[in-house]
């Protein structure tokens, strides 16, 4: 009788993820292309990102240098990236040539040991370096863990034939190291690009024109001798200046540059906005470019400061607390107190503040802005609503600014047609921005 042949299978290119194992790696690989999308929206739309506001910890990341590699937001190659899979994984379920299976199977095995080392390396720098957590991009980060992963468990290349198959986790065959050693050569260049190349410190932004409109009135009836103005520390001929209105927005935010915090006379042909914090350690380093500027320029430049303290105490727009800005908004208030008894010992008291490594204590500050202008003046300045209405316009400008440009981080410039943020390194970087020269 003659035997029955035993049915030869043809063998399989590569063992395939079973279905439980493909469907959980591709709803993670959705999720976090999804994530990666939202992210690279955010970064190109210029606007804010919901869930991720002006100084939260999201924002700190998403403007860090580790948020771009070359140049090109990281979040955009992390999109291609995952669609890569996407579109890998369904076309090796589809196709039925072993030779094609085989190339597919070693593109995912290096897409997998790439994602795997991004999502190490991301989660490494905002835990280690830039000490401020992300959620979005650690969703993003633990759906990559979970890829590759699943992916190096379950795909496995063909055995070479004529050889038995290497058992499950087991060496794997040189096809398979070629497709892991590619991934981590990619892995490589991304890191070694992010250590080498720093991307500029600052960012230009342009903006809608700030426009100046003088109105020149009749002088008000006054003494023939002088009279005082608070807010300028100075005595006042019987001759009234003229009203110089600073416009931005299109007439949003008004500043009447006679009557808000100007270091620098009020009538410069060159005027620019000054956000800053404080507490802000950039902050410290732009404040000794204005001033090495202000003195080279004299009344050819006018800095109105516009405190935005990033506490939650007197800032509405952080949703919670900062450590390393805390006090910032008693430090505000003093300053703009100073300015309230006499103007011209702001840039003394902001000289002496920002002379510290690290800022002073409430009680320190408040003694040395005693000395400058009377401690009882003070202590009457600091009861008056208007330091706590510039605050709250400073930081109604700086939202706005967020929401338009998406531009947060401090210190800021607004100046002519351009929007300043980030840390300038030297004063010639500030000439060029401020369009004048020494």
């Amino acid at each position: 009788m003659p035997k029955k042949r035993a049915k030869q299978r043809r063998p399989t290119p590569a063992h395939n993820p079973s279905p439980p194992d493909l469907r959980w790696i591709t709803v993670a690989s959705l999720l976090a292309l999804g994530f990666s999308g939202y992210l690279l929206w955010g970064s190109l739309a210029g606007g804010g990102v919901p869930g991720c506001g002006p100084a939260s910890d999201c924002d700190t990341v998403l403007t860090s240098r580790w948020s771009s590699w070359l140049g090109v937001p990281v979040s955009l190659l992390a999109l291609f990236l995952y669609a890569g899979v996407l579109a890998t994984l369904a076309w090796r379920a589809q196709t039925q040539r072993p030779a094609t299976a085989a190339r597919l199977t070693q593109a995912l095995v290096a897409g997998a040991v790439a994602i795997l080392g991004a999502a190490l390396w991301f989660t490494a720098l905002q835990i280690l370096v830039i000490r401020a957590i992300c959620p979005f991009c650690m969703v993003a980060h633990a759906c990559g863990l979970f890829v590759g992963i699943q992916l190096l468990r379950s795909v496995k290349a063909r055995p070479a034939p004529g050889r038995t198959a290497p058992s499950k986790g087991k060496t794997s065959p040189p096809a398979f190291t070629r497709a892991f050693a590619a991934g981590a050569a990619a892995l490589a260049l991304l890191v070694i690009g992010q250590l080498r190349y720093e991307p500029p410190s600052y960012r230009v932004t342009g903006i809608g024109a700030a426009t100046i409109q003088e109105t020149h009135t009749a002088p008000p009836a006054i003494p023939t001798n002088a009279t005082h103005d608070p807010g300028t520390g100075a005595s006042q001929p019987d001759t009234a200046p003229p009203t110089r209105l600073l416009s931005v927005h299109d007439g949003q935010f008004t500043f009447d540059l006679n009557t808000v915090p100007v270091i620098g006379s009020p009538a410069a042909p060159t005027v620019a906005l000054h956000f800053f914090d404080y507490t802000c350690r950039h902050c410290r380093t732009l404040h000794t470019l204005l001033a090495e500027a202000h003195h080279a320029l004299g009344d050819r430049l006018a800095l109105v400061s516009l405190p935005v303290p990033l506490e939650m105490d007197c800032n509405p727009i952080l949703q919670r607390p900062i450590p390393a800005h805390t006090n910032a908004c008693i430090y505000a208030r003093i300053g703009l107190a100073v300015w309230r008894v006499d103007g011209a010992k702001l840039h003394q008291y902001d000289d002496w503040f920002f002379s510290f490594p690290q800022p002073p204590s409430p009680e320190a500050a408040q003694a040395e802005a005693g000395s400058l202008v009377g401690t009882n003046a003070l202590a009457d300045a600091l009861r008056d609503a208007w330091i706590d209405a510039h605050i709250a316009q400073s930081i109604s400008l700086y939202h706005t600014n967020y929401l338009r440009y998406q531009r947060s981080t401090l210190p800021l410039l607004m100046v002519g047609t351009n929007l300043v943020s980030g840390m300038l390194r030297t004063t010639n970087q500030l000439y060029s921005i401020l369009g004048i020269s020494p």
